[in-house]
């Protein structure tokens, strides 16, 4: 079980996901970047009070930084990466001709964002990600989803794309990932041919034949019976129409971070430290000899494709950022430590006889949820 996820109100919030195998399902072709982007401004729509700043979708992961303005049992920051993974999911599997899940078990990442300089660092850290990968040389030449600081205070519009998943017609021609998925189908089926059981002499299995001889008796059966009455005539079929209950169109404002008296100063402001830090990244490329894939061999890229194995670097998997002070930090560990701990007796009290005599700290989600559904069930039954 992982351990609970603080949700405080007005908590800013890094938070990253990474496909299975860390294949390339969400590279950059046109017909993923509209998906992606419909399901992000859907998603983000659907949930205000989870405001997304930034976002920023790669070949096999995304990263995003949102602002929870509910916290606590009312918090929609679940609501909305459930939504927003959902959409990208299904909607890719439909592309890919694949099923299965996407995304990796236990890649969800989400980082508590302390303060003005950790903030700014996870912004620059979403908007340069294209770049210090050495993908594009700059950020506007991504062809995925992207939010800059151009952005900020803008209002972004997608409409809903015409893939089978959202109800449009199946492609007439398939996508190349679809051809590779059928190669790989044909060489699954030559490999059953080789291993299936022996057959009679008429090619039939013993199953088959059994089959076939309870069709024939069940023919002979109503030929012996005779005629049936004629059924009535059916009912005309409605006019085709689209099965997909989804918006044709959807818009979200990007909202401006705390901290700005207008979209304006915030967008001359990040794009100020944003200058900065790609100049950082070209000079040490540059010092290293590396160049950028560029946009063509990036599409070109098979979407089942997988980066070469290594090692397991044992990186740590940091729960909070902040760059003010190392004793800020270090307190802000002690108050997450001491707050699962709360959770933690929380959890024990709901499984007891009287659950509702259970306490969750600020900042708990779903165990809170449960009790605030027991107190109320408890309420309302009768004496």
């Amino acid at each position: 079980m992982s351990l609970p996820r603080r949700l405080l109100p007005d908590q800013l919030h890094a938070v990253s996901r990474r496909t299975q195998l860390q294949a390339r399902f969400l590279t950059p072709t046109p017909q993923a970047t509209a998906l992606i982007s419909y399901s992000l401004i859907l998603s983000a729509s659907r949930h205000p009070t989870a405001e997304v700043y930034a976002f920023c979708a790669l070949s096999n992961h995304y990263h995003c930084a949102l602002c929870d303005r509910c916290g606590g049992a009312d918090s929609e920051l679940p609501a909305f990466f459930r939504d927003l993974n959902q959409l990208i999911a299904r909607g890719l599997n439909a592309q890919h001709a694949r099923r299965g899940a996407l995304w990796a078990p236990g890649s969800y990442r989400n980082v508590e964002v302390h303060g003005q300089a950790s903030r700014d660092d996870q912004l620059l850290y979403i908007w340069t990600q294209p770049v210090e990968a050495g993908l594009v040389e700059h950020p506007e030449e991504w062809p995925g989803v992207i939010w800059l600081p151009e952005d900020i205070g803008t209002t972004v519009t997608a409409t809903r794309p015409d893939g089978a998943f959202f109800g449009g017609p199946r492609p007439t021609e398939p996508l190349p990932s679809a051809l590779l998925r059928a190669e790989i189908n044909a060489e699954q089926r030559q490999i059953r041919r080789a291993t299936r059981p022996k057959r009679g002499k008429r090619g039939r299995t013993k199953r088959r034949q059994r089959q076939l001889d309870r069709e024939r008796a069940n023919r002979k059966a109503k030929s012996d019976a005779g005629p049936a009455a004629p059924a009535p005539a059916a009912p005309a079929a409605p006019a085709s129409k689209s099965r997909s209950t989804l918006p044709d169109q959807v818009s979200y404002t990007i909202p401006v971070p705390e901290g700005f008296e207008s979209a304006e100063a915030a967008r001359i402001y990040f794009r100020r430290l944003l200058d900065a830090r790609l100049a950082e990244i070209w000079a040490e490329r540059a010092a290293l000899g590396l160049g950028y894939l560029g946009r063509d061999a990036l599409l070109a890229q098979d979407p089942f494709s997988q980066p070469p194995p290594s090692p397991p670097d044992f990186e740590r998997n940091p729960r909070v950022a902040c760059l003010d002070s190392k004793e800020q930090r270090l307190a802000l560990y002690d108050d997450l430590v001491a707050w699962r701990g709360d959770h933690a007796s929380g959890v024990e009290l709901l499984m007891l006889p009287a659950p509702w005599r259970a306490r969750f700290p600020k900042g708990a989600h779903q165990r809170a949820r449960q009790l605030r559904l027991l107190l109320a069930a408890y309420r309302a039954a009768p004496p």
